[in-house]
């Protein structure tokens, strides 16, 4: 299958490597590297951030990523993006008129949706969409007011693509009140590197009892994410500490307001000894940090995926998460941890002291962890899963597509000069490119 994988414009040419990654930028470039083991052809498109990019990147076998030329050729804040989707879109698709068009087009993220939108108006083409995370859901759990853009966008993108991979069930069901068609929704777990993030003894030894909490990239030390709830919970919790990865780095957390209103928090529970930020942490480094844990916390007041209790279930350790969104579908209470309501540091206490003391059932939650998401959530799994999506979208796309023969028919009696104009472009873009 040839596939074109969209990437976040917000974030640079996908890469596992370095400090932990967004988590859509971790998804789309997992997630390609699966497919192209599979041995299907993926090409990835990204916005150009950096003149010295070169113009094709092949990275692992089958995958090969293609930075576009759309607004700056440097980072741009992502609410500043906006103008620059349907250069982004109009380029891609010129460069499929051109080299040909693909089986399937699968977007990652709300502005990677706006992008192939308008790129399959150039050729259309099956479109797959994936969210993990709608902007409707965000002011009911206190992420403050989001854009009219993105809200009108998520719903035009719901109602419009051939298909949706949806991240949990809960996301399906906000999906349908969006107005999308409950029959082109799949849920397809999301998934995790079980070589790094593995069953393997810890190269940490604290001494004493440790929770570990895992940030959302994006997110940093914010108001929401469950961070005060485990920390309320700790004067309750004798002699364990709490150690959080994520945030700023760490010679910057002295100047974040969220790390000093932390720390001044911990103070003032009489804690502050018994509670570390770390700052971002390269995957190995996280994955060592969350092996030391004797249980992971992941409480946060909404979340779409659930990729740091994956990652803890991964790594064998029991999580004790708020029952919401994806951590619903993730964290199997009483089988891989415990739920809790969120916002409650007395239930959140009762769940991480029952866990810490009660050894016989934390060594059978983390046993049960690591066999779940060695089922479900391992990549090969989860690219077979969205293969499956990917065929329900080409199916749609067809049957659509017969409905509108006359479209159609232009569309082949122009599409060699449609094709002589894009080349003639590509090559007068390509003679002016910094390589």
């Amino acid at each position: 299958m040839d596939i074109a994988l969209i990437g976040d414009p917000a974030t640079p040419a996908p890469s596992v490597a370095g400090p932990h990654p967004d988590d859509l930028a971790l998804h789309g470039a997992e997630l390609a590297r699966a497919l192209g083991h599979l041995g299907h052809r993926v090409t990835v498109f990204v916005r150009r951030d950096d003149l010295r990019t070169p113009t094709v990147l092949t990275r692992p076998p089958g995958v090969c990523i293609v930075p576009v030329d759309a607004g700056p050729s440097a980072p741009v804040p992502p609410g500043e993006l906006s103008p620059y989707l349907p250069e982004f879109g109009r380029q891609v698709g010129l460069r499929w008129l051109s080299e040909g068009r693909p089986d399937v087009v699968h977007a990652i993220g709300w502005r990677s949706g706006v992008v192939a939108a308008h790129a399959t108006r150039i050729v259309p083409a099956p479109r797959v969409q994936t969210f993990a995370g709608l902007a409707v859901t965000a002011p009911r759990h206190g992420a403050g007011p989001v854009s009219s853009q993105r809200l009108d966008a998520e719903r035009a993108l719901a109602r419009d693509a051939d298909a949706i991979v949806a991240t949990s069930r809960s996301e399906r069901a906000e999906l349908w009140a969006l107005g999308a068609d409950p029959e082109r929704i799949d849920v397809v777990p999301w998934g995790v590197d079980l070589h790094t993030f593995a069953m393997e003894e810890p190269t940490e030894t604290p001494g004493r009892p440790r929770i570990v909490a895992v940030t959302r990239p994006a997110c940093g030390l914010g108001r929401g994410l469950g961070l005060d709830v485990v920390l309320r919970a700790l004067p309750m919790l004798p002699g364990a500490e709490f150690v959080v990865a994520g945030g700023p780095p760490a010679d910057r957390l002295d100047d974040d307001p969220e790390a000093r209103r932390l720390h001044r928090l911990a103070a003032d529970l009489g804690v502050q000894g018994r509670f570390e930020l770390r700052g971002p942490l390269r995957r190995a480094e996280l994955a060592a940090l969350l092996g030391s844990a004797d249980v992971v916390a992941c409480t946060p007041d909404h979340e779409p995926v659930g990729l740091a209790a994956l990652q803890a279930m991964a790594c064998g350790r029991p999580v004790v998460a708020s029952a919401v969104g994806g951590l619903l579908d993730t964290v199997r209470h009483g089988v891989t941890g415990y739920h809790v309501p969120p916002g409650d540091p007395r239930a959140t206490a009762r769940a991480l002291g029952a866990l810490l003391t009660d050894v016989r059932t934390a060594a059978a939650f983390s046993a049960a962890g690591r066999e779940l998401v060695e089922r479900r959530h391992g990549w090969a799994s989860v690219a077979a899963a969205t293969l499956q999506t990917y065929r329900l979208a080409a199916d749609g796309h067809s049957a659509a597509r017969a409905r509108s023969g006359d479209v159609d028919e232009w569309l082949e009696h122009h599409l060699d000069t449609l094709r002589d104009g894009a080349s003639a472009d590509a090559r007068a873009a390509r003679s002016n490119q910094p390589i």
